[in-house]
This record gives structure tokens, C-alpha cells and sequence, in this order.
């Protein structure tokens, strides 16, 4: 890799896919070389990986240390793409979303409460509760629905407790603990 990227016919494009095949197969020493080269952008959409950025795919692979190089890197601007939140990648990972929540850079989104109740990541769930940006009462409360018909009974119990959950929402009408 490091004769790869020495190679002055090598160009931005091939320094980002050096960085992308670091993020997707996890390997650190991959991507801190690549992170060296002036060349690369940090910010690119991957279109191999269908247009996640190198964050995304880092939370998706629940690759902690990959993730931390490159939020302690400062060209990293998360959430400016159209692809999915970090935190939506991460959802499986609370050590992961913990990381992003103390960068403070990246905005969680909805669908990542939406999806750690319907997998019963109960730590997740906790983390994306405490974050301000998110409300458990979006689209009438459906990540307390996602628990209820998936019988995540910890889920349920998490989201009741927060003020901004709607128990009475339509969709739970029939719903007794």
C-alpha cells in the first residue's frame, strides 16, 4: 500500500478507494496511510459503497478504533451527505455511538431509535435517548410500537419512562404492560 500510494501517477480517486478498502475490511494501518496523503478526502461518498462515507461504513462494521482516527481527524465533516446518520450505522454498537455522541459533529436521526428498539439494543436505545435531537414521540411514538410488537419488554419499559413518549398514541391503543 505504501508503494501504491508513493506513486505520483496516482490520483485522488485511487487515495480515497485506499481509504474505503481500509474502512470496509477494518484494517487501521490501511487507513491511517491513506489518511496521510494529501490526496485524500475524507468526505467522499463512496460509490462502491453505495455512496456511504468512510464514517458510515466504519459505524456499520462496528470498527471502533477506524472510527476514532477519523473523528480525531479535522477535514472530517460528518452528516453532509445524503446518506444515512452515523448513528444509524452504529445503532449496534453502543461503544460506537458513544464516540459520536462525545464528537458532538454528527446529528443522530430517528431511524436510529426506530431501528435499536426493533433489535432490543436496550444500551443503544439508552444512549439515543439521553442525545437532545432525539424525540421517542416521532411518528406517534413508533419506536415504543417497535418494541411492543417485538416483544422487547426492556425497550418498552426504557421508552415509557421518557416525557416525550405517547402512550396513547393510535397505534397502541390495545397495548397493556
Amino acid at each position: 500500500v505504501k508503494i501504491l500510494l508513493a506513486n505520483e501517477r496516482l490520483n485522488a480517486d485511487g487515495v480515497n478507494e485506499v481509504l474505503r478498502l481500509g474502512c470496509e475490511f477494518g484494517n487501521p494501518q490501511i487507513v491511517q496511510l491513506a489518511l496521510d496523503h494529501p490526496l485524500v478526502d475524507i468526505n467522499k461518498r463512496c460509490f462502491s459503497a453505495f455512496y456511504m462515507t468512510v464514517l458510515n461504513m466504519a459505524c456499520e462494521r462496528g470498527s471502533a478504533e477506524i472510527v476514532q482516527m477519523l473523528l480525531d481527524n479535522k477535514r472530517l465533516v460528518p452528516d453532509q451527505h445524503f446518506t444515512e446518520s452515523p448513528f444509524f450505522e452504529a445503532v449496534a454498537y453502543p461503544g460506537i455511538l458513544r464516540m459520536l455522541v462525545a464528537d458532538g459533529r454528527a446529528v443522530p436521526v430517528h431511524k436510529a431509535l426506530l431501528t435499536a428498539a426493533l433489535k432490543g439494543y436496550t444500551e443503544s436505545v439508552k444512549i439515543l435517548l439521553a442525545h437532545p435531537e432525539i424525540d421517542p414521540g416521532v411518528n406517534m411514538s413508533e419506536a415504543l410500537g417497535a418494541g411492543v410488537l417485538n416483544c422487547r419488554v426492556d425497550i418498552v419499559r426504557i421508552l415509557l419512562k421518557h416525557p416525550r413518549t405517547d402512550p396513547t398514541a393510535d397505534n397502541y391503543r390495545d397495548f397493556e404492560e
